[in-house]
């Protein structure tokens, strides 16, 4: 394979790749900006509620983030040393592990928002309002983990 054409099947799959994935983390950066500036408009404890809600997705989306980055290296070593076993083991535990604080995070945003809001305020004004914000989060969550199923079906 000439080096012209590999960089060619390279580019295509890079974009194919780094376009979903850009996007998504675009969408979740915004996220709590979008939501501040909406809220903004109400009045500042509502601002603040929104705000400390962000700061809970913000703390979950950081495990996630260097769940997924550990598990990187781990299947690429095992996937360069031609260990399958090694790789899918790897790979299942690292998924498996996104998707039980997921869950977690999600049940309880659901089950106690107040107890998250509680954490980082202690005005009640504000986690009055907040206790509102983690539930609607969880939805919109729950719909952004759909954009890799798309992502997946691009690429294939």
């Amino acid at each position: 394979m000439n080096s012209s054409s590999y960089n060619r099947e390279f580019r295509e799959s890079f974009i194919k790749i780094a376009l979903p994935v850009g996007l998504q983390n675009l969408l979740i950066t915004s996220l709590s900006f979008v939501d501040s500036l909406m809220v903004g408009q109400l009045g500042q404890a509502e601002f603040n509620a929104v705000s400390l809600a962000g700061q809970f997705y913000f703390i979950i989306n950081l495990i996630i983030v260097g769940v997924s980055s550990a598990a990187v290296i781990y299947t690429a070593q095992y996937y360069g040393s031609g260990d399958l076993k090694g790789y899918r083991k790897s790979a299942g535990l690292a998924i498996i592990s996104c998707l039980v604080v997921g869950i977690l995070a999600g049940l309880f945003a659901v089950l106690a928002p107040s107890t998250i809001i509680s954490a980082f305020t202690k005005e009640t004004t504000i986690i009055a309002f907040g206790s509102i914000s983690p539930i609607f989060t969880t939805i919109v969550l729950y719909l952004r983990s759909k954009t890799g199923k798309w992502a997946k079906n691009l690429i294939d």
